[in-house]
């Protein structure tokens, strides 16, 4: 583990030209802003207003802070906002702000409810018997997680617990939604490589050393993205990013917005980011933002790109154990049909007497398998020690160099 802490102290050096750095002063201390987390900003009339290129250091550590990018991306980078559009989520803490029961009741009707929460952002529903459920209901928002994320789960190491995190692709993941994505999911890493060449290189590296592949792009340093729509969040910090930072992405949808900038209350920031904007800051500060000036008839997305810093954890953790832990491998969301791939055209029955044949060919060759099926998924399915993804038998023509069972019995 100690690899993994040094590796994390690289200093975040940028290409930014100095004319477009500037230093902010401290205004409120972490205490106070952890009394407000979760809450609204709603009084920004002695908050300072960035809207232009701009890259923040704290005046008092010279810690980097952030980096906005004007106008990196075209508005129609995504090609089909309704492939992206994603239902309401109850399980976003903090950042889902203070609880609003006209949303709630939509949702889930003329319920009974009982908001609970010191800031008043969690509900209970009231059951049949009269009594309260125990789960709380966090306030409904359209802001979910695609990609892969991390769950609990204990080796034993010589007699001892060792936590780490087994890795797994959200509900949400669906090859729709991940194409219509793969363009600004390139550039936003481009534009990251760009800013941070050091810092995103030697990231990759170790990555790459440690044996991690879960990246949501195989050329990219990310394996998960949230996805917002028209959110205004409660103040919060973003946890467990890997690399300390958050790279968020804002687009404009086909309405675009007025509105929607980001605070950072602890120097009184108000920066704001419109259809196209990156932005790089550090995941740790703390975050909120307005509101959109016209809600109902405007769009806006933003994306946020990361790894979870707990599935790197886990890979350092398990690098040199023996211990066989199911890291749900899948490297081929986005898949590059020009790569030789093994193509299962045929039921179960007629190949499970090969699985030792079509795993070993598959591994000496480097190569991915698919089951051609009606039903696709980006879940897989063990086969023997390997595991297959299923894709629609329609995507068959698209594989430039496929290899078929025959194929592979035939040089075996």
């Amino acid at each position: 583990m100690l690899c993994y802490y040094i590796h994390n102290k690289i200093k975040m050096k940028t290409t930014t030209d100095k004319k477009y750095q500037h230093y902010f002063t401290k205004k409120v201390e972490d205490k106070e802003i952890r009394k407000i987390a979760g809450l609204f900003i709603e009084d920004d009339t002695d908050y300072e207003l960035i809207d232009k290129e701009c890259e923040g250091y704290d005046s008092e550590t010279k810690e980097f802070l952030f980096t906005i990018k004007k106008k990196c991306f075209d508005n129609n980078i995504i090609e089909n906002y309704d492939d992206i559009r994603l239902g309401y989520n109850t399980g976003r803490g903090g950042a889902g702000g203070i609880i609003d029961l006209e949303v709630m009741k939509k949702l889930y009707g003329e319920k009974s409810y009982k908001i609970v929460g010191k800031k008043k952002n969690g509900v209970l529903f009231k059951k049949k018997d009269g009594t309260y459920s125990k789960y709380i209901r966090k306030n409904p928002v359209k802001s979910n997680i695609i990609g892969f994320f991390d769950y609990q789960n204990y080796i034993k190491k010589d007699g001892i617990n060792i936590q780490v995190r087994n890795i797994k692709t959200t509900r949400y993941t669906n090859a729709k939604t991940l194409n219509a994505l793969k363009e600004l999911t390139l550039s936003v890493d481009k534009k990251w490589s760009e800013i941070m060449p050091e810092y995103h290189q030697g990231k990759k590296d170790y990555l790459k050393e440690i044996g991690f592949k879960e990246h949501l792009y195989n050329t990219t340093l990310f394996s998960t993205i949230t996805l917002n729509e028209n959110l205004r969040c409660g103040l919060h910090q973003d946890g467990y990013n890997y690399a300390n930072m958050a790279i968020m992405a804002v687009l404009g949808g086909e309405k675009g917005f007025e509105g929607g900038e980001l605070y950072l209350p602890k120097y009184k920031l108000k920066l704001k980011l419109e259809p196209g904007d990156l932005i790089l800051f550090k995941n740790k500060e703390w975050h909120t933002n307005a509101p959109l000036k016209d809600k109902k008839n405007s769009t806006r997305f933003s994306f946020v790109f990361y790894i979870r810093d707990r599935m790197v954890e886990f890979y350092d953790k398990t690098k040199d154990t023996e211990v066989s832990i199911n890291k749900s491998y899948n490297e081929d969301l986005f898949i590059d049909y020009e790569k030789k791939a093994i193509l299962l055209n045929v039921n179960g029955d007629k190949y499970n007497k090969y699985k030792k044949e079509i795993t070993d060919y598959s591994k000496k060759n480097n190569l991915n398998i698919y089951r051609m099926s009606e039903k696709t998924s980006l879940n897989r399915r063990k086969f023997g020690d390997w595991e297959i993804r299923y894709i629609d038998k329609k995507e068959l023509g698209l594989f430039k160099n496929p290899i078929f069972l025959k194929d592979i019995v035939e040089n075996t």
